[in-house]
Formats: structure tokens, sequence, C-alpha cells
């Protein structure tokens, strides 16, 4: 099958929607798909729903058709910001949710002015998030049993 004959295939049901959420209804949705990947899959232990920095964030969900499977969100210091919390359901892995998550939180960080975007990548995405232009930072850490990778996309470098 030929990438042209592949896109032709491509129904309305396959499309990735992204979007900022904007009601508590959505907020719902994005704990829920938190509680399925970081408590249910990776065994995270406290409450996802209490985190701080959530009242100050962009949150973002993404539907493949009419199902929420993926969410995300960017917390904002100064022209910085920190994204965290990026989650996709287990059945819409690979599938391009998690690089329409990210395009869209690095969209909604661009027009907020942000030149520096960190996050805490878990090491087994290191190279998704490399492909978006991030580069780790300092050393690898574990949290919640898991190894993440402080990593960075600095806007204010020039490309070379």
């Amino acid at each position: 099958m030929t990438a042209e004959t592949a896109a032709e295939q491509t129904t309305d049901q396959d499309a990735v929607r992204t979007w900022v959420v904007e009601s508590p209804d959505e907020m719902r949705d994005v704990y829920a798909i938190r509680e399925e990947v970081f408590v249910g899959e990776q065994g995270l232990t406290g409450n996802v729903r209490n985190d701080p920095d959530d009242r100050y964030s962009v949150h973002v969900l993404a539907a493949v058709g009419d199902r929420i499977v993926g969410t995300g969100r960017a917390y904002f210091i100064g022209d910085q910001a920190q994204i965290a919390w990026v989650a996709v359901l287990r059945p819409y892995r690979r599938r391009g949710v998690g690089w329409a998550i990210m395009q869209r939180l690095l969209e909604v960080c661009s027009a907020q002015g942000v030149r520096v975007v960190t996050l805490n990548a878990q090491t087994h995405a290191l190279s998704f998030y490399e492909a978006l232009g991030f580069e780790p930072l300092g050393r690898r850490f574990t949290m919640s049993h898991i190894e993440h990778q402080p990593m960075i996309l600095d806007w204010t470098v020039p490309l070379p």
C-alpha cells in the first residue's frame, strides 16, 4: 500500500481532532484518561485530580471519531511553559494522537509568547519528543518507579 492509497483509506472516523478544554465536563474527561493511563496502566499512586497546577494550565483533549482518547497540558511561567500529563489510551497509540496533542500544545505555547518549553519525558518516549525538537536536559530521575528525562525545546536558539 502506498502513502497515497493509505491516505485515501483514512476516514473521518480515523482523523484525530484536538481542542482546548473549556468546561468542567471536559476536565472530567482529562482526569478519566489520566486515571486509566497513569494509575491503571502505570501504577501511579496518588490522586491525578489534585495537581495544583491544573487550575493555571491549558489542557488539551484529543478524539478519534466520537471517542476522547488523549490529553495533555501546558503550565505557563512567564515566557516559559512546562508540558505534562500527556497520555493516550492504549488502543489509540502509534496513530498520531500523541503527535496531534503535542502540536496543539506547542501552538498554544507559541500563541502565549513562550520561548522555552520543558517537559519530563518517560524514557520510553524519548525519540517521540526528540522528533518534535526537544533535547535532553540534565540527568534522568525516577518518579513513581518510572525513569524520566528532563527535556527542553528552546525557541530562542537559532536553527543551524
